[in-house]
């Protein structure tokens, strides 16, 4: 649930996992970089300086400058999403979203057989205690 010109900042999302979201009402805009994007193009320094944090200050102060800087295999896949559709994210994707209207959506981050071994490698080197809790269950 988020107001138009709320968003998700650019990130990847935890441990190698997954997500899918689905639109309930409002439209979304996302982008989407390919892994081996280089996070210093993605988050540059001048906009982690200057404490711009918030989803619409990347869309406003950094998108349009980003592709001329990324070789063709790296360059962002942009989609609007609106009521009923459902964009699915595969692991270790750089993204931001930015809610165009007043939003309501669902979002999952997900584990399946397919990206088991890289979330297991992650949280077996990361997140050693949630490791062994998960080998306990």
């Amino acid at each position: 649930l988020g107001p138009r010109r709320s968003g998700s900042s650019i990130h990847i999302d935890p441990c190698s996992t997954a997500a899918w979201n689905t639109v309930i009402s409002g439209r979304k805009r996302w982008v989407l970089f390919p892994p081996g994007t280089p996070r210093h193009i993605l988050k540059p320094a001048s906009w982690l300086s200057a404490r711009r944090s918030e989803a619409i200050d990347w869309f406003l102060h950094f998108a349009k400058d980003i592709p001329p800087q990324l070789p063709a295999h790296q360059q962002p896949m942009e989609v609007d999403c609106g009521p009923g559709d459902t964009i699915y994210v595969p692991p270790n994707w750089w993204h931001t979203v930015l809610n165009l209207d007043d939003t309501v959506a669902v979002t999952q981050n997900f584990v399946s057989t397919w990206n088991f071994p890289l979330v297991w490698q992650e949280l077996s080197t990361s997140r050693a205690k949630m490791s062994r809790q998960w080998l306990r269950t």
